[in-house]
């Protein structure tokens, strides 16, 4: 899907930074699908787990393919969230890039003790009805979502553009910790 930026690319150094982009989100989904393949293997996960960092390199290199994107984080996302987190942002800025070039981006991401929730929201024009059934990759964020017990909407925003948004509750502590319910 990012290969698609390369047609509304208005300068060579935005193609070549929309490469880079591609690039580097391929090395991803090969980290991603080996870890995949190792887990159904049995195999201990050996790959270092996301990090904010992770989440603001992405937003860096779409900015680089010519995005313009707004990054808001307000606290600290508890470690079993930020895969999906990064998947989630991985996804809603693609699909922003490819159906609303040009569009402003804004992904808020918010995490407290009742967990974490992340908004990624443009100002294109939203989708073009009738809406088309959901497409793999919505149906792969919505089961990563529900893997941590979390909520995903997709779809029209409000106030125009398109919006993708999840709520992570807060993981259940053990030990002494352990909150009751």
């Amino acid at each position: 899907m990012q290969l698609n930026v390369l047609d509304v690319a208005t300068s060579a150094e935005q193609r070549a930074q929309a490469l880079v982009a591609v690039h580097a989100t391929s090395e991803d989904a090969l980290r991603e699908l080996s870890s995949v393949d190792e887990l159904t293997r049995g195999v201990v996960d050996t790959h270092p787990a996301r990090t904010l960092d992770d989440v603001e390199a992405l937003v860096d290199r779409v900015r680089g393919a010519g995005a313009r994107v707004e990054l808001d984080v307000t606290g600290t996302p508890p470690l079993a969230h930020l895969p999906v987190i990064y998947r989630l942002a991985q996804e809603a800025l693609t699909n922003a890039l490819v159906h609303a070039p040009g569009a402003a981006v804004r992904l808020q991401l918010d995490s407290g003790p009742g967990g974490t929730r992340l908004v990624v929201q443009d100002d294109g024009p939203g989708p073009v009805p009738p809406q088309a059934p959901a497409h793999y990759g919505t149906v792969g964020l919505r089961e990563r979502v529900q893997l941590v017990s979390g909520t995903l909407h997709v779809g029209p925003a409000p106030e125009g553009g398109f919006v993708v948004s999840a709520h992570l509750p807060a993981p259940a502590r053990v030990g002494p910790e352990e909150v009751a319910p």
